[in-house]
């Protein structure tokens, strides 16, 4: 039996690698292509890093050791860049979702940036973060 492709309206079938859920809001027209795009990255990254974690390898910072241990010159660089994300506003799972992390990695990064600044909230290290 043939198809004539012209008439055929459906949707291009979903791609079998997706979780369930992601292809059903697909389907249901309730996911933006932009949206899509960045769930599929978000899948991708996560299976890369399962598949290097079972072969034994880690991801570990490849910067020196620094000098000192109190300030903002003592932060390290995913701190540094979750300093910078706290002063825009964003919350932790923003900020998690952001860097593929997960927001109680965010809200440790978070109390590590006040203990090395000595800073007392959030709202400090927003307001003295360098721009």
């Amino acid at each position: 039996m043939l198809i004539d492709p012209a008439a055929d309206t459906s949707p291009p079938p979903i791609p079998t690698r997706l979780p369930t859920r992601l292809a059903e809001l697909a389907a249901d027209g309730r996911l933006t292509a932009e949206a899509f795009a960045r769930e599929e990255l978000a899948c991708a990254a996560a299976a890369s890093l399962a598949w290097t974690r079972a072969l034994g390898l880690r991801r570990g910072s490849r910067e020196a050791h620094r000098d000192t241990a109190f300030g903002w010159a003592s932060l390290t660089a995913t701190e540094t860049r979750i300093a910078a994300l706290v002063r825009e506003g964003l919350a932790n799972r923003e900020i998690g979702s952001r860097l593929f992390v997960s927001p109680r990695t965010v809200q440790t990064h978070v109390s590590h940036i006040l203990q090395k600044t000595g800073l007392r909230c959030r709202v400090e290290i927003a307001r003295f973060a360098q721009a």
